[in-house]
């Protein structure tokens, strides 16, 4: 029933089958013409061609717009968070009638859960909206698989008040070959409901914590150590104290956003850059903060083409050979987990003993 529709879709870093979904769109004659498709890239980089025609198969819409979250020309003022957040979209929000996001549902390190208010916060956000909403991820409740009492994911939706028109929503629970739900309607109750789904296929109950955990990193979190983390945050949940985590991630874009980088690499003990973040935040280091954490209770090693001397540098050992691997299989009594798409696969630790 519109005639000048905004379609968000997700950019190259992220997992979600858009072509196929738009392509179910187009079947739908007209739609095209009255729509306009924007990349919600958040502080990522500009899809390039061929990464353009990835996401959006043959889907022809009137126009395709790109987000900039660092020209502050590109983004205009809606108001401002009960966290003091002041939120600032781009400008093409006020030029369409309706919305329809659409983006895949798992589960995210800090946020909970991806997608639903994702498209808009961080997605169309300028760069010091998203920063601001990025240092709540240093503070309790900001973790994965969860939303209630999580104040990352409680601004993300607060910010959708701030929107006059009717947001559409497809969620989409699955990966690029294979979908297993999608949720429809409206973005909140469609998300909560992809969330719920998303949990059950993403998340393994454990009831025992491992000596030793080996984490493989899929595409496309697998270019950068940036994005690697999220693959060795979610190892991690099955880790005892004192355990050894080896992640698998060739990176061979490299470090990725350096905000990070930097800050881990100016200490010599994580410990200090747990104490530096009390009272400094940018963009990045809640990377830092996660990762800190970790090193400070286990011994982090990484399989990628990182060199040795940058991967020291964020406490890292870097894996040179089948050595180590022989040494956890080989040690007597060692309980060891192998984990596939560890940026997908969170484990849940259930206590059977507790209960």
């Amino acid at each position: 029933k519109h005639n000048n529709i905004l379609i968000i879709v997700n950019d190259q870093d992220r997992t979600t089958p858009t072509s196929s979904i738009l392509e179910v769109i187009k079947s739908f004659g007209g739609i095209e013409k009255k729509s306009s498709v924007i990349i919600a890239s958040g502080t990522h980089k500009i899809p390039s061609p061929e990464q353009l025609k990835k996401i959006i198969g043959n889907f022809e819409p009137k126009e395709i717009l790109f987000h900039d979250s660092r020209d502050p020309a590109s983004c205009v003022y809606f108001g401002k968070s009960d966290f003091g957040n002041e939120l600032f979209f781009n400008t093409s929000l006020t030029k369409f009638e309706t919305v329809l996001a659409i983006n895949s549902v798992e589960p995210h390190y800090f946020a909970g859960f991806t997608g639903g208010r994702k498209s808009f916060l961080p997605g169309l956000a300028s760069f010091r909206t998203i920063e601001k909403n990025h240092s709540l991820a240093l503070e309790p409740g900001a973790m994965p698989l969860k939303l209630e009492g999580n104040p990352v994911h409680t601004e993300m939706n607060q910010a959708l008040d701030f929107f006059y028109f009717p947001i559409y929503s497809i969620q989409i629970v699955g990966t690029e070959s294979e979908i297993f739900n999608v949720f429809t309607g409206d973005i909140r109750k469609s998300f909560a409901e992809a969330a719920v789904f998303s949990e059950s296929i993403f998340s393994v109950e454990i009831d025992r914590l491992a000596d030793a955990v080996f984490v493989e990193v899929g595409e496309p979190y697998s270019r950068t150590l940036y994005q690697a983390q999220k693959a060795i945050i979610h190892a991690s949940c099955a880790l005892k104290k004192n355990g050894i985590l080896c992640f698998s991630s060739h990176c061979r874009e490299g470090i990725g956003d350096r905000g990070f980088f930097d800050l881990l690499s100016s200490f010599s003990d994580p410990r200090d850059v747990l104490s530096y973040l009390k009272n400094e935040y940018k963009f990045g280091y809640h990377k830092s903060f996660h990762m800190a954490k970790i090193v400070m209770n286990h011994r982090v090693l990484g399989l990628t083409q990182i060199d040795e001397k940058t991967l020291e540098k964020v406490f890292v050992e870097k894996i040179k050979g089948k050595e180590i691997f022989n040494e956890i299989v080989e040690r007597e009594k060692l309980f060891v987990y192998h984990i596939e798409k560890g940026e997908m696969t969170v484990p849940r630790y259930f206590n059977l003993e507790v209960v």
